[in-house]
């Protein structure tokens, strides 16, 4: 049975009286006096929606924290007054930058630096078609599908918009705005290079696994019907 909502509205200001004591106070506050409440999904430039539009430094956030938390943090009440909002990115392109990510070491934790020796033997191709990623999709945070990360409890989506990572700067230039056209630096960004083309089985296999995803992407229009990265 569902906690009556004033039941709700008290537990949310005790969350809130917590995490305005402890290392994400500046985050809490951030979100009160913007109104805009950001779902933070890996590899989706989110470092730098933290840096422009909350003036923070990323580790000043609530790591990749899901959109249920924030509903509970803020209260439903607060929580559906308040903007918001994700970015999504095909997931071919994700999980290759999550690759490219890992297997250099990632921030060099010792996870991160075992999860690269994992990686080591692959290339990006061949990873896609592993057993490996079929098992790190289940459970590894970087790998994880989007969508249900922005799921409430109840099944309802838990953003009022989700963003297009392909068209990264001219969104957030909206969210903090500035001119559409004023260059957005990355952070964290993988160092630009020539890719090579992704195979149509690769990205067969990986719009299979990341089907959710692709389903949320296309149902608002971010992603086309057989679209390759």
């Amino acid at each position: 049975m569902k906690a009556p909502a004033f039941l709700d509205e008290w537990r949310a200001a005790r969350r809130r009286k917590a995490a305005g004591r402890g290392k994400q106070a500046a985050a809490l506050e951030a979100i009160l006096r913007t109104e805009k409440v950001f779902v933070h999904i890996p590899k989706c430039g989110g470092k730098s929606v933290i840096r422009d539009l909350y003036g923070l430094p990323e580790h000043d956030w609530f790591g990749h924290a899901e959109a249920p938390f924030y509903e509970q943090l803020l209260g439903p009440s607060r929580f559906a007054a308040f903007h918001s909002f994700t970015f999504m990115r095909d997931p071919v392109d994700r999980c290759r930058s999550a690759f490219e990510f890992y297997r250099t070491g990632g921030f060099q934790r010792p996870a991160a630096l075992k999860l690269a020796a994992q990686l080591e033997p692959y290339d990006f191709v061949s990873f896609a078609m592993s057993d490996l990623l079929a098992d790190l999709v289940t459970w590894q945070v970087v790998f994880r599908p989007q969508a249900p990360r922005l799921m409430l409890a109840d099944g309802r989506l838990g953003v009022d918009r989700i963003y297009d990572f392909a068209a990264f700067g001219a969104a957030l230039n909206r969210l903090t705005g500035r001119a559409e056209d004023t260059p957005v630096a990355h952070v964290n960004a993988s160092q630009p290079y020539k890719r090579a083309p992704i195979p149509e089985a690769v990205t067969k296999r990986l719009h299979d696994l990341y089907r959710e995803d692709v389903i949320l992407m296309q149902a608002h229009g971010l992603l086309a019907d057989g679209s390759t990265t």
